[in-house]
């Protein structure tokens, strides 16, 4: 993602030295383009990118970042069709941009399209291997369809490409666990809470897996810790319950 806030900040200084920011509106305008490089809330991206389309003066290249910010920005809000079309055109415009095509993915899976989140993640992964986060969403990907060998050789990857990343080493546990590897899927959620140790889901997801196992105690300890970092948590809270019940039956 560094390569794309390159491209914006760049974006912003080519269109200051193109004289966009010389009209009389130039102090809106300045703002505009400063929400689309710099951030704000996901309505003033997308105003600030619109402004970075519109401009005629607006090159190629930074053309296709304002599409790809802008589309992220109605990501956020949920707009999921709106965001794929804005990647659509950031990739006409750049066949090459990695990160256009993972976040498309990412839209797509967010539709429960995992297929075409896949087809985007094999093209990011193709255009740059040394990116994990294609590894990564592939790896959800997968994970989301059953196909959890492929996931975790995916979050392998991803995690040989980025040691630190705590989701990638939680999700590994979750196919772990899925295949009924315990004991392994709780290594890997030791290694995220390592990470992270504010990282409710992990907590969660250990739990279920001591649950599993039939390790009440730590798996209600677990589900405790979730709770105190999110005390919102509900499936924690009722998972929890669960446990509870279970312990006195014993």
């Amino acid at each position: 993602m560094a390569r794309t806030l390159r491209r914006i900040l760049s974006a912003v200084s080519m269109c200051a030295a193109a004289g966009l920011l010389a009209s009389p509106a130039g102090a809106q305008t300045k703002k505009q383009l400063n929400w689309c490089s710099s951030g704000g809330t996901p309505y003033q991206e997308i105003e600030g990118c619109s402004a970075i389309i519109q401009s005629p003066k607006t090159t190629v290249s930074n053309l296709a970042t304002a599409f790809y910010t802008r589309g992220y920005a109605f990501y956020r809000i949920a707009q999921y069709d709106r965001a794929i079309r804005d990647y659509d055109e950031a990739i006409r415009l750049d066949p090459k941009y990695a990160d256009a095509f993972i976040i498309r993915g990412v839209a797509y899976a967010s539709k429960g399209q995992y297929s075409r989140a896949i087809e985007d993640y094999d093209v990011a992964i193709r255009l740059d291997p040394g990116n994990a986060l294609g590894f990564y969403n592939r790896g959800s990907a997968y994970q989301s369809t059953g196909r959890h060998e492929l996931a975790i050789q995916d979050f392998d990857a991803a995690i040989e490409l980025d040691p630190r990343s705590v989701r990638a080493f939680s999700y590994r546990g979750l196919s772990y666990a899925r295949k009924g590897q315990y004991d392994r899927a709780i290594r890997d959620y030791d290694e995220a809470i390592r990470l992270d140790p504010r990282f409710p889901a992990a907590y969660f997801n250990r739990a279920r897996a001591y649950q599993s196992k039939g390790q009440y105690d730590r798996a209600i300890a677990d589900y405790d810790q979730a709770i105190r970092l999110d005390p919102k948590y509900t499936e924690a809270i009722e998972s929890r319950a669960r446990a509870l019940e279970l312990r006195s039956d014993q």
